[in-house]
């Protein structure tokens, strides 16, 4: 973003060359966060499959990476 405001602000573009793909967290996307945020729910679930460096590509939602 271009200003800390959420609501007057425009999206920068950015590029990632690689990045680490650790896995993707498994449901609804309302279910994972209240899961990550709240105590009351389970732990989220994350597959793993297909683990490793990816280049060139943009994580998805619910996607967990990492950047060296």
């Amino acid at each position: 973003m271009d200003t800390p405001s959420v609501l007057n602000t425009h999206g920068l573009p950015f590029g990632i060359d690689r990045m680490a793909y650790q896995g993707h967290f498994v449901g609804m996307l309302e279910g994972v966060n209240d899961s990550l945020f709240t105590a009351d729910h389970g732990t989220p679930v994350l597959d793993t499959h297909g683990t490793g460096i990816r280049a060139a590509q943009m994580p998805l939602s619910l996607d967990l990476v990492g950047f060296e």
